[in-house]
């Protein structure tokens, strides 16, 4: 269950969020589940924050540190993440539908069964990346970087 004062703090925007979490670092933000449609979170520290099942759809979520961030079947249709900092950040099962990822760093993310349909993600860094049964059908992938990713389906 998300925090009502972490969701009402950051809807106050980044400039007074990013003040409070550099006050309190050792603060895990839970902002499970709720409704950020349309949020304006360019450049919103969200390191380790618990965004799991949260609707991000049309965020501005530019320059953004999500590193670590829990976004496991989040919906993130239409979002703005061009240069956002994704780095180990959980993204199983998300929906990426149409989202700008230009230029984000992705490197040691989990992609697993992500819907990446017609994303864009030229410019990103996708190192060491798992997209195991992820859809990238009509993603922009010109300049993007894929060494050392896990992109072939295991057998348990």
């Amino acid at each position: 269950m998300a925090d009502k004062g972490h969701f009402l703090l950051l809807m106050k925007g980044a400039v007074p969020w990013n003040q409070w979490r550099q006050e309190h670092t050792e603060v895990q933000p839970d902002l499970c589940g709720i409704d950020l449609t349309n949020a304006n979170l360019r450049g919103a520290d969200l390191t380790k924050a618990d965004l799991r099942w949260t609707d991000l759809t049309k965020a501005d979520l530019t320059e953004a540190n999500l590193t670590e961030a829990f976004l496991a079947e989040a919906n993130l249709i239409m979002t703005n993440l061009s240069k956002a900092n994704l780095t180990k950040t959980d993204l199983l099962r998300a929906s990426l539908f149409g989202a700008d990822l230009r230029g984000a760093v992705l490197r040691k993310a989990n992609l697993t069964e992500a819907d990446l349909y017609e994303a864009d993600l030229r410019g990103a860094d996708l190192r060491e990346t798992n997209y195991i049964k992820a859809n990238f059908y009509g993603t922009k992938l010109i300049g993007a970087i894929f060494s050392d990713a896990d992109v072939v389906h295991k057998d348990d």
